[in-house]
């Protein structure tokens, strides 16, 4: 069942504005998508190099965490699990942000907003 509302003075039904919000946030998950390939063979290094640094990133929190718990385990080395455990949730947050800059250079460099919305969501136009 479907309704019909009123959308900056125009009737939309309900099932179309379900359907806009679901193409949103389809197009901005798909901008950070891995289907999207690097273009040049400036941005396939830009890709690598960021991969390298993800694992880089990944191992080290992991060798933080496994420290921090067999430091845990005396009360005398407890302060220094402790603190291994907060560099380790550091290399945590640090991946997500990385990612998030890898995205902006691609933006910035050749590709442009607008055209990774479009590789996202191939056929939608602004209206």
């Amino acid at each position: 069942m479907t309704v019909d509302v009123l959308v900056d003075g125009e009737t939309a039904s309900s099932w179309d504005l379900y359907q806009s919000e679901k193409l949103k946030k389809e197009t901005i998950v798909a901008i950070f998508s891995h289907e999207n390939p690097p273009k040049s063979p400036r941005d396939v290094r830009i890709y690598a190099a960021f991969e390298l640094l993800y694992t880089g990133l990944d191992v080290g929190a992991s060798i933080m965490f496994l420290t921090g718990s067999i430091l845990f385990f005396s009360g005398s080395t407890m302060t220094a699990g402790t603190v291994c455990f907060l560099v380790g949730s550091l290399f945590f947050l640090a991946k997500p942000v990385s990612r998030f800059i890898r995205e902006l250079i691609f933006t910035r460099t050749n590709t442009g907003i607008q055209e990774l919305a479009d590789r996202a969501t191939p056929g939608l136009r602004e209206r």
